[in-house]
C-alpha cells in the first residue's frame, strides 16, 4: 500500500513559518491588551480576519528569509558581475607576495623556460666598526683600533635550471633577465637577490645487469628508466589543477598559500623533495628499478661520477658536487639485461626516440595547467522583493480588494472602505519594507561606494485603488525613504557595516575614528565610510604586498609614482587614510603643472582685463572647481586656484546650499566664511550633490595634498664595491654598546611630513607612528622620521 503524503499542520518548522502558531500568539496579545473591548474572537470578525492575513504575510516573509543565501543575493541581471562586487574570491585575497624561500622558488619555476630554481643565503664582503672614530669602514682597522666586524645580511643568490627546450645562450639569457624582473618586482622589504645563474650539472653514469621479463620492449624499458632515475637524481616540480589540489587532500587556504601562479598550482612537498640532492644513494637506484614494470631482478648495479675513477671504498652512497644538478649521462650508461640468461641491449636511438615521448606526453599535460579560481556559488533568482498587498487577499464583501465596491455602493460604505484600506496600508508598507529589505541583503554588506541607504523601501502599489489614498503618490516612495532613514542614522548604519566587513579580515579602524574626530573636533562619518570603503576595496592587494619592497629595475616607475612603492607605505596609506602615497616631492610642488586648468579674460565697464580660472577634470570632461572672483593678473589667479583647491581636500569648507526652486548646490569658503570657490553646477537631489563632493574631495586631494611618507630600505644603501661610501654611526670608543649597530641589516626609515595639518597634532603623530611599529615586520626596525 503506497504511503500518503500530506504537510502536517504541526511540524519542526519555525516559529515564523508556523501559521497557527503566529495565530495563537496574535489572540493572545489581543486577549492581553485588548480584552476589555474586544470579545468576539471568532473567524467572522473583521479583526480575525485581519490578524490571518497578516500571520499569513508573515509566514510568506519568513518563507523568503529561509532561502539558501545564495537565493537571496542572486540578482536578476548580471549576477556574476554583481557577485564578484560583493565577494572577495579565494584566489584574490587568499595568495600573498613571495615570503619565503620556498615562495620564491614557485615564483621562479612559474616562469616559463625554469624547470626549477634553488636560493641560497649568502653575504657581500664584510665591513667594520672602527670603534675609536666611530665609523663604517671597509678594511679592518689595524689592532690599535677597538673594532668589531659586521656581516650584512638579506641577499640571496639565485640558481635556475632550465627547461629542455631551452638551449640557446640567448635563449638562457633572457630566461635569466625574466627571473631578475620577477625578483626585483616581488622583493621583499630589507632582502635583495645578488645574482641568478644557471645551476652547473655533475654528470653521473649507471651501469647494470637487469633480469627482466621474455615480452618487454627494450626501448620502452630502458626509457622508462633513464625517466625515472633523472626524477631521482633532479624530480621534476609539478604544477597541478585546482581538482587536481582538491584530490589530492589540499584544503583552499593551502592551495592559495604563497604566491599566485599563472601555470598551476605546486605542492609544498614536491617543491622540498626537488632540493639538490646531496648524495645518491645505490639503495634508492635498486629500489627504483625493482619497481618499474618489466624488471624481474637486479643482478649488478654501479653509479659514479662521469670521469672520476671508481671508489672502492662506499660504493653505496655517492656524493654530489655542492650547488650542482645531478645529471645522468645516458651516452656514457651502460645497461645489460637479461632474457632467459640470454644478454641484450637497447638501441641508442630508439631509447632516446621513447625519452622524447615520455616528456613530450609530460609537457603537454602541463601546458595546459592554469591557476583556476574557486568560483562563487550561484542560486536561483528568487524576486524577493515582489509584495502583494494583503488588502487584495481579504473577502470581496470588504470592498478592499482590487475589485473595490460597486459603482451602487453608498458615499458613506466607499468612505468606510477607503478609512480600512488606509488603516491596512501602514501595516502594507511594513511588510512590504520587510520584503525590500531583505532582497537589499547584499547592499548591507557591500564595499561599493555607490550604496547609500541602508534600509530599503518599496511603495505598495499593486493596487490601483492605493494611490488614491496618497496626497502625493509621485513623490510617496522618496518621502517613505526619507521618513525611514536619515543620512546621519545611514552614516552610523553603514560605519557599522563597514566595521562588520573589516573586522571579518582582524583589522580595526575605532582607535583611527577617536583620533580624526578629536582632530576636527566633529565626527564626519562619511570621511571615515570613504577611508573604510577605500580599505576593503584595496584590502587583497595591501595585505597581500605589505611585506613588498620597491622594485628598482622598473626605471620608468622610480619617482612620481604610486604603483612602484613599499607594500608596507600602501597598507599603512589606506590605515590612516593618506589618499596620495605616490613617491613625489611634498613641497614646493608645482600644483599647477598637476591639474588641466584653464584661465579666461573678463572685462568690466572699467574694460580692465581680469582673469578667472576653471579646473578641470583630468579628461576634461568636466569643470571641477571654478573661481568665485576675478584676478588682476595671470600668475594671482594661478595662486588663488591652489589655495581654493586646498581648501577643497577638507570637507568642513564646503558650504551647501539649496536654491528657492529645490536645487541643491555647493561652493568652498575659507577660514571667515568668504565663498572662495564655486562649482557651477545644480543638481536634482541631494544625493547627487553628495557625489559629487566626494568626486571633488578625492580629486582635490590627490592634486594638492601634502600628505605622504617615505620608506628608505637600508639594504638597497648597502655598499656593492669597496669605493662605495658608507652610512654614519655613532658608537662608544671601546665598541661596548655596537652589538646592534649595523645600519644595514633589516632596517628601515619611515620618513613623515610634520607640517600638514593632522601630523602636526601631537596625537595623531603618536598614532601613526605606534601603527608604524605594529605594521612593519616583526624582524624589521623602523625609524620615524
Amino acid at each position: 500500500m503506497s504511503e500518503k503524503l500530506t504537510i502536517s499542520k504541526i511540524g519542526d518548522q519555525p516559529a515564523y513559518l508556523d501559521y497557527e502558531l503566529l495565530r495563537i500568539e496574535g489572540l493572545a496579545y489581543i486577549e492581553k491588551y485588548a480584552s476589555k473591548l474586544w470579545t468576539d474572537y471568532n473567524v467572522h470578525d473583521p479583526g480575525i480576519t485581519i490578524l490571518e492575513l497578516l500571520c499569513y504575510a508573515i509566514t510568506d516573509l519568513g518563507y523568503r528569509a529561509s532561502f539558501d543565501i545564495k537565493d537571496i543575493l542572486t540578482t536578476k541581471e548580471e549576477n556574476a558581475k554583481n557577485l564578484l562586487e560583493q565577494f572577495v574570491t579565494a584566489k584574490k585575497i587568499l595568495p600573498n607576495k613571495p615570503l619565503t624561500i620556498s615562495d620564491y622558488r614557485k615564483l621562479l619555476i612559474d616562469i616559463n623556460g625554469v624547470n626549477n630554481a634553488w636560493i641560497e643565503v649568502t653575504n657581500v664582503d664584510p665591513i667594520f666598526i672602527n670603534c675609536l672614530e666611530s665609523k663604517l669602514v671597509h678594511k679592518k682597522p689595524p689592532p690599535a683600533f677597538p673594532s668589531k666586524e659586521i656581516s650584512i645580511n638579506g641577499f640571496y643568490n639565485v640558481t635556475v635550471e632550465f627547461d629542455a627546450g631551452i638551449k640557446s645562450a640567448s635563449s638562457k639569457k633572457k630566461v635569466v633577465e625574466e627571473c631578475k624582473d620577477a625578483l626585483a618586482a616581488n622583493r621583499n622589504l630589507c632582502e635583495d637577490f645578488l645574482t641568478v645563474e644557471p645551476i652547473k650539472d655533475q654528470e653521473f653514469i649507471i651501469c647494470a645487469e637487469v633480469e627482466i621479463e621474455s615480452d618487454v620492449n627494450l626501448s620502452q624499458l630502458e626509457a622508462n628508466i633513464f625517466h625515472e632515475l633523472q626524477q631521482y637524481l633532479t624530480p621534476t616540480v609539478n604544477q597541478y589543477s585546482l581538482a587536481e589540489m582538491f584530490d589530492k587532500g589540499f584544503t583552499a587556504d593551502e592551495i592559495f598559500e604563497g604566491p599566485i601562479l599563472q601555470n598551476g598550482f605546486i605542492s609544498d612537498k614536491e617543491l622540498e623533495d626537488s632540493d639538490l640532492r646531496k648524495s645518491i644513494y645505490l639503495s634508492d637506484i635498486i629500489h627504483i628499478l625493482m619497481d618499474i614494470p618489466g624488471v624481474k631482478a637486479v643482478q649488478e648495479v654501479l653509479v659514479n661520477p662521469k670521469g672520476q675513477a671508481i671508489s672502492p671504498e662506499n660504493k653505496w652512497e655517492v656524493k654530489v658536487n655542492h650547488a650542482h644538478r645531478a645529471q645522468l649521462s645516458k651516452e656514457s650508461s651502460k645497461i645489460v639485461y637479461y632474457k632467459e640468461s640470454i644478454p641484450f641491449q637497447a638501441d641508442g636511438e630508439m631509447v632516446e626516440s621513447e625519452l622524447e615521448k615520455i616528456n613530450s606526453q609530460i609537457e603537454q599535460a602541463q601546458s595546459e595547467i592554469n591557476c583556476e579560481d574557486i568560483p562563487i556559488p550561484t542560486g536561483d533568482y528568487r524576486s524577493i522583493s515582489d509584495y502583494y498587498s494583503i488588502q487584495n487577499l481579504f473577502p470581496q464583501n470588504y470592498g478592499i480588494g482590487e475589485l473595490g465596491l460597486p459603482d451602487s455602493s453608498t458615499p458613506m460604505r466607499k468612505a468606510q472602505a477607503r478609512q480600512l484600506k488606509a488603516y491596512l496600508l501602514f501595516f502594507d508598507q511594513l511588510l512590504a519594507n520587510y520584503f525590500q529589505q531583505l532582497s537589499e541583503v547584499g547592499k548591507l554588506f557591500s564595499m561599493s561606494p555607490e550604496v547609500n541607504k541602508t534600509y530599503f523601501t518599496q511603495l505598495v502599489s499593486t493596487d490601483e485603488r492605493i494611490k488614491e489614498l496618497y496626497f502625493d503618490f509621485n513623490n510617496a516612495g522618496k518621502d517613505i525613504q526619507d521618513l525611514t532613514e536619515k543620512s546621519s542614522q545611514f552614516e552610523k548604519r553603514r560605519n557599522n557595516f563597514l566595521d562588520h566587513l573589516i573586522s571579518r579580515f582582524a583589522e580595526t579602524f575605532s582607535e583611527y575614528a577617536a583620533i580624526i574626530f578629536s582632530i576636527a573636533k566633529q565626527n564626519d562619518y562619511q570621511e571615515l565610510i570613504d577611508t573604510k570603503i577605500n580599505f576593503l576595496q584595496n584590502y587583497s592587494n595591501f595585505s597581500a604586498s605589505r611585506a613588498c619592497g620597491i622594485n628598482y629595475r622598473s626605471v620608468d616607475e622610480l619617482w612620481d609614482t604610486a604603483l612602484n612603492v613599499t607594500g608596507l607605505e600602501k597598507r599603512l596609506a589606506s590605515l590612516i587614510n593618506i589618499k596620495n602615497y605616490s613617491r613625489r616631492n611634498l613641497i614646493n610642488t608645482d600644483f599647477a603643472g598637476n591639474v588641466v586648468y584653464e584661465l579666461y579674460e573678463e572685462k568690466d565697464d572699467d574694460d580692465i582685463t581680469e582673469y578667472r580660472f576653471r579646473i578641470y577634470s583630468d579628461d576634461k570632461s568636466g569643470i571641477m572647481l571654478s573661481s568665485s572672483t576675478r584676478y588682476a593678473d595671470k600668475q594671482s589667479a594661478i595662486k588663488e586656484m591652489e589655495v581654493v583647491t586646498k581648501f577643497a581636500t577638507d570637507r568642513s569648507y564646503y558650504q551647501l546650499k539649496i536654491t528657492k526652486d529645490e536645487r541643491y548646490y555647493f561652493n568652498i569658503v575659507d577660514d571667515t566664511g568668504e565663498i572662495v570657490g564655486r562649482r557651477i553646477e545644480y543638481f536634482k537631489t541631494e544625493e547627487e550633490r553628495e557625489n559629487a563632493i566626494r568626486e571633488l574631495l578625492s580629486f582635490a586631494i590627490i592634486k594638492s595634498s601634502d600628505e605622504g611618507m617615505f620608506v628608505v630600505d637600508h639594504l638597497l644603501l648597502a655598499p656593492k664595491s669597496k669605493q662605495d661610501p658608507l652610512l654614519p654611526i655613532c658608537v662608544e670608543s671601546d665598541c661596548s654598546d655596537c652589538q646592534h649597530v649595523d645600519p644595514y641589516s633589516f632596517r628601515i626609515s619611515v620618513i613623515l611630513p610634520a607640517w600638514t595639518k593632522r601630523f602636526s597634532n601631537i596625537n595623531f603623530r603618536r598614532y601613526v607612528e605606534k601603527i608604524i611599529r605594529m605594521e612593519t615586520p616583526s624582524h624589521i626596525l623602523p625609524r620615524v622620521w
